[in-house]
């Protein structure tokens, strides 16, 4: 059986903004000096409600809640890092990440928040922003 290898990289970025809670536009540099340039970077297992899409208003506000908890943490960080796999591209090919601000894991920050849930691919078990049902929230200080 063959094994592919795939090479997490790691760089430090500046923010061009989010597109919405879990999407975020961004240009960095690689460790081959490759560069960047306003690519669309989603989050790695985090899922965040709709804006222009959503189902009803409360998933719509918190969507927009939520795009405005990423745009503020990228716009007061001082350090932004990537951390990603070339190779790790979703349908839209968008480049799937973990994303660090300051340190903190952006996913965590905004399941904290209440306006993201972790995000499984292929899972049919998606959070309904528009039900009753309690998020999922992780141990947060």
């Amino acid at each position: 059986m063959i094994q592919y290898l795939h090479t997490t990289i790691t760089a430090i970025a500046i923010s061009n903004g989010a597109i919405d809670g879990d999407t975020i536009k961004m240009t960095w540099r690689d460790d081959t000096g490759k560069y960047y340039i306003a690519r669309h970077v989603r989050l790695l297992n985090i899922n965040t409600p709709e804006i222009t899409k959503a189902k009803c208003k409360k998933e719509r506000i918190i969507g927009k809640r939520a795009k405005y908890i990423t745009n503020k943490l990228l716009e007061d960080a001082e350090i932004i890092e990537l951390q990603y796999s070339t190779r790790n591209k979703d349908s839209f090919g968008r480049v799937l990440a973990t994303v660090y601000i300051d340190g903190k894991h952006l996913g965590d920050v905004l399941r904290c928040n209440g306006v993201a849930q972790p995000y499984i691919k292929g899972s049919k078990l998606k959070h309904d922003w528009c039900g009753d049902k309690p998020l999922q929230l992780p141990k947060c200080k």
